[in-house]
């Protein structure tokens, strides 16, 4: 029987040891045009299903995982499919919901992916064509719309043959009005790293008809891709999947793209899995940090909360998880970073977006899901600003002046308790002119804007005295009145502390970056702000 287990790659060479598990993709369904929504399910939990009933209305399809495996032969293993998996089948076929059976290379026996059951069925073309037929006849003899392949553990010589794999599966399923979806591990660059150079994701990315990037599981305990290479982290902070995505979609066209959201994060103090929601006897978020009485953090760089009860020391990449390496700290998402993380599929124009697990989660992960793509109010807009980066503008002689830039992550960071002052050194009393907004890596569309001003000190200082429009650039460099109007007028004084201003006019396309401008001078020396908000797609 195929073990309970998580899809996620740690980009840890062979990081199979993890408890890991299968993912998929699916298409078409009841969720907003604007991004696929996919779910995976977990056949060996009852949880899962009983969560696809309540949640399937946030769905574009459903995936099938710890269900199905790869052997060696080419042949396929079943024996992971229970009752559980048969009414996850039953309910979304009676919803109307595709359904995509994860396919993955995982073994009991060896106790991870198993990069044997690549090299064999990938050796010879024959092999090849035999595991092509038996996947199509999966797909085909249970009504599924298509497959999603897993295979996590394929070895750099296999290289060519493992896209000659994929081409020959898609083309088979194309005849027969089926979809391939492949779950692939995020990569830095071609080849990069080595271990996994065995995925040209060009090539692959050419046949399937989505990419899914497996965007989890950066940092755990024992390991670590983060740049820091230590250990504890973020199970994936904003800025390594930014960079993971950014790779991805330089190779492969984006609207293939889908990025992957985990339910679950770390406590390092015990080396265990933590839910977002506490089920199948594993704790939740919530009942680890009050159990330790555990203060919260949030890490600017990655987006991402965490909380600790004692002294954290980092430990290295490698370094195993023991009684001895154990961290007093639990790493997890919240809706704010969700929310944030969910934004990247606007951002990057992305296909949509995937979740490990149901089962784990309730209404309020899917609602931090629909806040970020934007689906919240059942339409394709939403705030687009936690999907791009944050930066300030200080001490220019112009309004529309593009130097003096500095990375901001507070600008749109979604926290609107805390207040960012523009220029911390001030202006000296001096005339000048200070901006806060947000880039994205890919053109938008926007049609209104929030601006929520920071707390006014006890010099007086926070506001803009003059000036006070929103900007916008469609080229990175050159700055742009938009001319929206603003409501309440700006009063230009102390009155604005705290207080929030709506941009409006008419809706403008083509948009890679949106500001707040404003002129401080001698009763100001600094403006300040809470947060940017952009409505868009």
């Amino acid at each position: 029987m195929i073990a309970n287990k998580r899809v996620s790659f740690s980009l840890r060479a062979m990081a199979a040891a993890l408890t890991l598990a299968g993912a998929g993709l699916g298409l078409g369904g009841n969720a907003s045009a604007a991004a696929f929504v996919l779910a995976y399910t977990d056949g060996q939990i009852a949880q899962s299903y009983t969560n696809l009933q309540a949640y399937y209305a946030s769905l574009s399809a459903v995936g099938l995982g710890s269900s199905y495996a790869m052997l060696a032969n080419g042949s396929i293993d079943s024996s992971g499919v229970t009752a559980t998996t048969n009414s996850i089948i039953s309910f979304s076929k009676g919803k109307n919901l595709p359904l995509y059976p994860t396919v993955s290379d995982y073994s009991n026996s060896y106790g991870g992916f198993d990069p044997s059951i690549s090299n064999s069925f990938l050796a010879s073309a024959a092999s090849r064509a035999t595991a092509v037929t038996n996947l199509v006849n999966l797909a085909t003899a249970n009504g599924f719309a298509g497959i999603d392949i897993d295979l996590e553990a394929v070895q750099p010589a296999m290289k060519t043959q493992m896209s000659s794999f994929i081409s020959a599966l898609a083309t088979a399923l194309h005849n027969q009005g089926k979809k391939l979806i492949i779950s692939i591990p995020p990569m830095s660059g071609d080849g990069a790293p080595s271990y996994l150079a065995g995925y040209d994701y060009a090539a692959i990315g050419a046949a399937v008809d989505y990419f899914q990037l497996m965007t989890y599981d950066e940092v755990g305990p024992g390991w670590s891709s983060s740049t820091s290479a230590t250990w504890p982290g973020p199970e994936v902070g904003l800025d390594w999947m930014k960079a993971k995505l950014t790779y991805a979609v330089s190779r492969v066209p984006a609207a293939k793209v889908l990025q992957g959201l985990p339910t679950y994060g770390y406590d390092y103090s015990t080396g265990n899995t933590a839910y977002w929601k506490g089920a199948n006897g594993v704790s939740g978020y919530s009942d680890i940090i009050s159990a330790h009485g555990a203060t919260k953090y949030r890490d600017s760089a990655s987006a991402t909360p965490y909380a600790s009860w004692g002294t954290v020391v980092q430990q290295a990449d490698g370094v195993a998880w023991s009684t001895s390496t154990k961290q007093p700290v639990l790493w997890y998402d919240d809706a704010q970073s969700i929310t944030a993380k969910a934004a990247l599929v606007n951002t990057y124009a992305l296909g949509g977006t995937s979740v490990w697990a149901m089962g784990y989660e309730d209404a309020g992960f899917w609602s931090a899901v629909a806040a970020g793509l934007g689906t919240s109010s059942g339409g394709t807009s939403g705030n687009i600003a936690t999907g791009g980066t944050g930066y300030v503008w200080t001490a220019n002689s112009s309004a529309t002046a593009n130097t003096n830039k500095a990375a901001a992550a507070a600008v749109n960071d979604g926290n609107t308790s805390t207040t960012l002052i523009l220029n911390s050194a001030g202006e000296g009393g001096t005339q000048k002119w200070e901006a806060a907004g947000v880039t994205f890596a890919a053109a938008r569309t926007i049609s209104s804007a929030l601006f929520i001003n920071g707390a006014v000190d006890t010099y007086g200082n926070g506001y803009f005295q003059s000036g006070l429009s929103l900007q916008y650039t469609s080229n990175g460099t050159t700055w742009v009145e938009s001319g929206w109007s603003v409501t309440p007028a700006y009063p230009n004084s102390t009155a604005a502390s705290g207080a929030s201003y709506t941009f409006s006019g008419t809706a403008i396309s083509g948009v890679t970056g949106v500001r707040v401008s404003g002129r401080t001078g001698a009763a100001s020396w600094s403006g300040s702000v809470k947060e940017l908000q952009v409505t868009g797609h």
